[in-house]
């Protein structure tokens, strides 16, 4: 026979709901000694099914519970604005999810561990964007990074930043292709502009520093030394 009761633990944790043949069984809530609180279906003791989770930081957890813990489909509220919603495991973010960041940036792919991480894409409070391969939140591998303002990086990244074999295109048709470090161009690169032109030499930071040639779009060529993006002299 199903009944209802209060059962006290010795840790204090305390039960409030459903019973059969002594167990907590059915619907219930349980009221944890640090102030978090979960309520939903109970099965052989343990909530296990659809359910609702307050912790005692102000956020919340609505969906599935395996052994307590959101394991399943749910959505996770975080007190200090923002929200996931997805799949859990063990009482982490893993799986296919969709997070909202309490500053406006937004991820929707992969999670593993409670962090973004394998396929996804970020569309960040700015207008910027990124699709591609995430590891522990940050780009890493191949992907694409689109700024506001239309230009764009597709290439290879390393903890977030552009690093390794990569193209920096521009929203005006100019284009460099070449390696890149922290972000920046960095060794030999290729550049076609929207204007026919083209330059192949060294960069550093950034910018022509070292041997090139600059080839204009009627033939004519320039062959030497630049310094920050200045013709300096003939090599």
């Amino acid at each position: 026979m199903g009944s209802k009761g209060v059962r006290v633990y010795a840790s204090q944790d305390r039960y409030e709901g459903e019973f059969v043949d002594g167990q907590p069984t059915g619907k219930g809530t349980f009221i944890y000694t640090n102030g978090d609180r979960c309520s939903g279906t109970v099965v052989q003791g343990e909530l296990n099914g659809s359910g609702k989770c307050e912790y005692n930081n102000g956020d919340q957890y609505e969906g599935t519970l395996k052994n307590g813990q959101p394991d399943g489909e749910g959505i996770f509220r975080f007190a200090a604005g923002g929200e996931y919603e997805g799949e859990f495991q063990s009482g982490e973010f893993s799986g296919q999810g969709t997070r909202i960041f309490a500053n406006g940036n937004r991820f929707q792919g992969q999670f593993k561990q409670g962090l973004p991480s394998g396929q996804g894409q970020y569309n960040f409070a700015d207008g910027a964007s990124y699709q591609g391969e995430i590891r522990d939140g940050q780009p890493a591998g191949e992907g694409i990074y689109t700024f506001a303002n239309g230009n764009r990086y597709q290439g290879q990244f390393v903890a977030g930043k552009f690093a390794g074999e990569g193209a920096f295109i521009f929203a005006n048709g100019d284009r460099c292709q070449g390696q890149f470090r922290n972000n920046q161009l960095q060794g030999m690169a290729t550049c076609d502009y929207a204007n026919g032109d083209t330059f192949q030499g060294i960069f550093e930071q950034g910018k022509k520093n070292g041997k090139g040639v600059y080839s204009f779009a009627d033939g004519t060529r320039l062959e030497g030394v630049w310094k920050d993006d200045q013709y300096q002299e003939r090599g």
